[in-house]
């Protein structure tokens, strides 16, 4: 098998290495990364190359954009971002390891505990090995790569769902009322159509084919993957995650060879932190698999989740997407079911973006057109004051922006935050008046 390998060239073995990265010893803070066990023979191999190593090792210092002064290794085991004081420093001189702060927390919330390499030890080769791993991927994807062609918000108008929350208010309360207004308002509207784990193919095939025969685009939300919303208002999911697997491969096969655009899994990166360290490794295993097959056929657009702004920094965001496969789909969204300013995610998306290759993006619009709360507790849950923001276009002020979009459909509950609130997702009569008199 050594001599079988050795055969190979040394950017072939390191992608091999990549792909076996959902088994993996713990780091001290819990994350994982690749597997290593079998380290020292692929530094080995890495090394005996010598040209082609020291061409990834050039092509890691130019794609820094993914991984910060840590030279990837700190990343690749952790997702946590390198403190300020790493920049500018050589790509295997140190380490994190760990970030205190909770989730949502500015970035460098907390001390970064770091190691010093020295030659010859295990450490070394591994950093070695990290480097030449990250590196080697972006060779095999380039940076920005657009699988998915050119814009698909561009060519065809946005669907709007005639089954939907609002439109069925729209329809039975009282007519003349504002709350009926809004409503009807609402309905009007192209939004995105969030599938969950009571969805199956035929309920995907018959939106995806009702848009269709409207010459539309249309947008499906997966928001199935286990432990989602962190128990919180939004808690639910799958339980098990072969049935996960299973179910995004009924949702690849209910879009068929159709056009459509996919957000995957809003805050299932961002919020990441909030796992035991074994559920953790499960959640990046399980969106780089959905990322997959959602992608297989080029004509599905695919947005990984990026959260907002305000969560991650740019740097840190960046890498966790590309752990999961952004270099392989259409980009990224953010500020879904969120309040925040769209020139502020546009700042933001062209940060990471930038940091991805010229990776695109699409920004939810729905209820930011006052911005957010003022800050307090439960400011992202039906918090009032709040209005419609700039409804869907493919015309936008970023230059990596595909789209505004509707993603959160406005007027439908952010979860019962406070007595009489309905559940998340059900329609709130009175929160859909308030936002479209604002806006």
């Amino acid at each position: 098998m050594g001599f079988a390998l050795a055969a190979l060239p040394a950017p072939i073995i390191a992608v091999v290495f990549l792909t076996l990265g959902d088994g993996s010893d713990a780091t001290a803070d819990g994350w994982r990364g690749p597997d290593l066990e079998y380290g020292h023979a692929i530094a080995w191999l890495l090394l005996a190359a010598g040209p082609v190593v020291a061409a990834l090792r050039q092509r890691w210092n130019r794609a820094s954009a993914a991984l910060c002064g840590a030279g990837g290794f700190g990343y690749l085991i952790s997702w946590r971002p390198c403190s300020p004081a790493d920049d500018g420093h050589h790509p295997i001189e140190r380490i994190p390891r760990r970030m205190t702060g909770r989730v949502g927390e500015p970035p460098y919330a907390g001390p970064v505990r770091t190691i010093w390499l020295r030659s010859g030890t295990r450490r070394s080769w591994l950093a070695v090995i990290a480097v030449a791993l990250a590196t080697a991927a972006t060779l095999v994807v380039a940076p920005g790569a657009d699988p998915a062609g050119s814009n698909p918000f561009a060519q065809r108008s946005l669907y709007v769902d005639a089954r939907s929350w609002a439109a069925d208010a729209a329809t039975t309360l009282p007519a003349g009322t504002p709350e009926q207004l809004a409503a009807q308002r609402i309905a009007a509207v192209p939004q995105a159509r969030w599938v969950t784990d009571t969805d199956t193919r035929g309920s995907v095939d018959r939106y995806v084919s009702a848009a269709t025969a409207a010459h539309a685009t249309g947008a499906l939300v997966l928001y199935a993957i286990p432990h989602r919303d962190c128990q919180s208002y939004s808690a639910g999911g799958f339980s098990d995650t072969q049935d996960y697997r299973a179910w995004v491969r009924e949702v690849r096969a209910g879009i068929g060879r159709r056009p459509v655009a996919v957000i995957v899994e809003p805050d299932a990166i961002t919020s990441a932190d909030c796992l035991s360290e074994a559920d953790r490794v499960t959640r990046l295993a399980l969106l780089r698999d959905a990322v997959r097959t959602l992608s297989a056929d080029p004509g599905t657009a695919v947005y990984l989740d990026g959260g907002h702004s305000r969560w991650l920094t740019a740097r840190d965001l960046a890498t966790r997407l590309s752990l999961v496969g952004v270099r392989g789909v259409r980009g990224f969204s953010l500020n879904v079911s969120n309040f925040l300013p769209t020139e502020e995610q546009i700042a933001y998306g062209e940060q990471v973006s930038g940091l991805l290759g010229g990776a695109h993006y699409v920004i939810d619009t729905s209820r930011n057109g006052l911005g957010p709360a003022p800050d307090e507790p439960l400011n992202w849950c039906n918090p009032a004051g709040r209005a419609l923001g700039p409804e869907p276009t493919a015309v936008t002020a970023g230059a990596h922006a595909d789209a505004y979009l509707w993603i959160k459909r406005p007027g439908e509950s952010d979860g019962s935050c406070r007595p009489g609130e309905p559940v998340s997702g059900r329609w709130f009569a009175e929160y859909a008046a308030g936002l479209v008199a604002r806006g």
